[in-house]
């Protein structure tokens, strides 16, 4: 109930979350909780309830500031030829072409890997990301490298999976150790698939991109993270 939650427990749960969840994560369930309250507050007034709730949101974490890891032009083509070489070697097929599509489109790992292939338009040469973080989906436009990896992976596409990157069973795969694994080769440390986004995004600016267009691209919903 409102009037049992009070700073104290608040501070016991973030404790548990500690355990699981990264300072920024933990913030964002904080904000929401913190603006549940703001809303109440302003209704009850409003209808004159005797009791006030008061926000137990006291403190937020402390999130340490970090700088987003780009690819250079060396090390992009570094990575390509190691993924290409890991590729010939899985059961799983897809890797090449799926960090190929991340720098080309910016797509998230989720929003990439679960690609189905009714949102794949080979004659256009569009895909379509429906399922992404803020719920709004955007199409973008392939470039004809990618485009004919795409139409060749077509070939041998699974007929029992709708997925473009087929897993196990009727899911999709997200190729983390071969990702790993293609970073060593490639000689690439300090960095994850995340970064692929970061470095389309970057490269869009340094070649003179619009920053609205960049956020459409982006599927940014925020200025400031299309600024970062």
């Amino acid at each position: 109930k409102v009037h049992e939650v009070h700073p104290g427990l608040i501070e016991r749960i973030k404790d548990e979350m500690r355990e699981k969840y990264k300072p920024s994560t933990i913030n964002d369930y904080l904000n929401a909780l913190s603006a549940v309250y703001k809303q109440m507050g302003k209704h009850w007034r409003k209808n004159r309830v005797p009791l006030i709730p008061e926000n137990p949101i006291l403190e937020r974490e402390v999130v340490q500031e970090t700088i987003d890891r780009v690819l250079t032009l060396e090390e992009i083509n570094r990575l390509l030829d190691a993924t290409a070489r890991i590729e010939k070697t899985l059961d799983l097929k897809g890797l090449d072409l799926c960090v190929n599509l991340a720098l080309d489109t910016g797509g998230r790992l989720r929003e990439v890997c679960g690609l189905k292939w009714e949102n794949v338009d080979l004659e256009k040469g569009w895909v379509s990301f429906v399922k992404t973080k803020n719920k709004r989906p955007r199409t973008l436009e392939l470039t004809p490298q990618v485009l004919k990896m795409f139409r060749d992976f077509s070939k041998i596409r699974r007929i029992d999976n709708p997925y473009v990157f087929a897993g196990m069973k009727n899911n999709f795969t997200e190729f983390k150790k071969p990702f790993k694994k293609a970073l060593k080769m490639a000689g690439i440390e300090n960095f994850t698939f995340h970064g692929l986004r970061h470095t389309f995004g970057t490269y869009m600016a340094l070649n003179g991109m619009q920053q609205n267009k960049i956020s459409s691209a982006m599927g940014h919903v925020q200025t400031r993270s299309t600024e970062r």
